[in-house]
């Protein structure tokens, strides 16, 4: 509630699944660059795939959080999933 401007959204249009310039602004508003950068958009893309593949409606990671060696990683995930799924 402090920190409005440090939440970023990207609207996805459903039909047309997620675009790399959306996963490109997010991991820039993120801070992240170079090997970092690449990493957190891979990691933005297969937070997506699990979202639209296991019927989920809601995947929320806090933090995603950078190693001093340039690595990314989900320290902690919320997923919640479709009661009414064929799951």
């Amino acid at each position: 509630e402090a920190t409005p401007e440090l939440i970023f959204t990207e609207r996805i249009d459903i039909m047309e699944g997620l675009k790399d310039e959306a996963v490109e602004r997010l991991t820039k508003n993120m801070g992240f660059e170079g090997q970092a950068a690449r990493e957190c958009e891979d990691t933005i893309k297969k937070l997506y795939d699990l979202f639209l593949k296991s019927d989920a409606t809601l995947v929320e990671i806090n933090p995603l959080s950078e190693t001093p060696e340039g690595h990314v990683f989900v320290c902690d995930c919320k997923l919640n999933f479709d009661d009414n799924s064929e799951f």
